[in-house]
């Protein structure tokens, strides 16, 4: 595992855009602005802590991983356009931040239909 480092958002900021994937280790500190991920690659953030992020934007088209919640629970807000998504690893989380999905946008589990992980949210 890469060493860790942090990132701090000094405005509003995308983030992706290439193809492949994009495995994020570093902790994720938004200062309180917005941070959206954009672009068709698999972006998996493996951070072990995230803090102070507006709103968390999946763009339409955009793939989200998040192994842990402490991305999408440090947000204020979880806004998933349509046909973006949001994927989870096979264990179970809890999401706390209100999150709303537009019409085709996806939230499910990783790697196959069998994963039978369960999935709280709680944000209104």
């Amino acid at each position: 595992m890469p060493a860790e480092s942090t990132i701090t958002l000094a405005a509003n900021t995308e983030i992706g855009g290439g193809g492949g994937r994009v495995d994020n280790f570093a902790t994720i500190n938004g200062g309180g602005f917005n941070l959206t991920k954009v672009g068709g690659e698999n972006w998996w953030n493996w951070a072990g802590s995230a803090s102070n992020i507006g709103t968390l934007e999946v763009a339409s088209s955009a793939f989200l991983g998040i192994p842990n919640t402490a991305l999408s629970n440090a947000a204020t807000g979880v806004h998933v356009q349509s046909s973006g998504q949001i994927m989870t690893w096979a264990a179970a989380e809890t999401f706390a931040s209100p999150m709303t999905f537009e019409t085709n946008a996806q939230f499910s589990n990783y790697w196959s239909a069998g994963n039978t992980s369960t999935h709280a949210i709680t944000g209104v």
